[in-house]
């Protein structure tokens, strides 16, 4: 039982839920990330690709430009649309494909 005593290398007595450990926030950091990761797969290639770089990239959307060979302008309405999207089909539940 996971509410028994154990022991650890110590033989302090501790109990088994104590010597196993708690709730990881890792796994919710994981499972928000795959969901996101399933979001942005929806994005067209282009609007992936700057979003990627934007977030994942860290740059700026004057690098971004410069890199794929577009305007400023162009990048920042490239986000604010595929953001607005990822928000919409988040809040409606879409399952991702």
């Amino acid at each position: 039982a996971l509410h028994g005593p154990g022991s650890d290398a110590a033989g302090d007595g501790l109990a088994v839920e104590e010597l196993i450990g708690g709730l990881d926030d890792g796994y919710a950091h994981v499972e928000a990330r795959d969901e996101i990761d399933s979001l942005i797969a929806t994005l067209s290639h282009y609007a992936r690709r700057i979003v990627r770089m934007r977030f994942d990239g860290d740059l700026l959307q004057e690098e971004i430009a410069e890199r794929v060979g577009i305007s400023q302008t162009h990048v920042s309405r490239t986000l604010r649309a595929s953001l607005q999207a990822l928000r919409s089909r988040a809040a409606a539940g879409q399952p991702a494909t």
